[in-house]
């Protein structure tokens, strides 16, 4: 478990793990503490007084994921939390920066699937709506293939992020199917 090699990956593990923890709880305590009375991205406040926990830097920062990415923008804190408890707990954490594109192309499809069914995707979910309408919009007239190609981002989205987190989908859907056996055997 705790694989840390020489006094220089150690430190440097570390570092940025604190660094990736102590981001993502700003983050995270800045998009829970956001409203609408705070300065932000296309908003200008006079008043004196911002309510964001964050100040004035996690009211601007807020606004920005909340407007790009609608509600999708929780999982950028709860992926720097689980890589940087990886990185101080020494645990194996390999390829973070692929697991991080991964995980924004992951974000951009739930965007896109939140954006196809009027919940607030953010500005990528519109723009992405917008560029697949032009081509595809005819189709998506037709309820069944709408409903096919929601499903279908929605799982590629949910697999996309479940690896970015380095999640093991076969050892979740092994406990879920076991809980459900358990769950089936207590009913009858």
């Amino acid at each position: 478990m705790f694989m840390y090699g020489n006094i220089k990956l150690f430190l440097c593990k570390i570092m940025l793990g604190t660094t990736f923890a102590a981001l993502s709880t700003f983050l995270f305590l800045s998009l829970l503490t956001q409203t609408s009375a705070d300065s932000g991205f296309g908003i200008v406040n006079s008043g004196p007084k911002i309510t964001n926990w964050g100040g004035i830097y996690g009211a601007y920062i807020s606004s920005i994921f909340t407007v790009f990415l609608g509600y999708s923008a929780y999982l950028i804190p709860a992926f720097l939390l689980i890589n940087g408890l990886r990185m101080l707990l020494g645990i194996k954490n390999s390829n973070v920066l692929l697991k991080f594109f991964i995980l924004l192309l992951g974000v951009m499809l739930l965007c896109l699937v939140l954006t196809l069914n009027e919940i607030n995707g953010g500005l990528i979910g519109d723009f992405l709506l917008r560029l697949i309408g032009v081509y595809f919009i005819q189709y998506l007239d037709f309820k069944i293939i709408f409903w096919i190609v929601s499903f279908f981002l929605t799982v590629l989205s949910f697999v996309l992020i479940y690896f970015s987190f380095g999640l093991k989908i076969h050892n979740i859907l092994y406990k879920t199917l076991f809980f459900l056996k358990i769950l089936i055997k207590e009913i009858k």
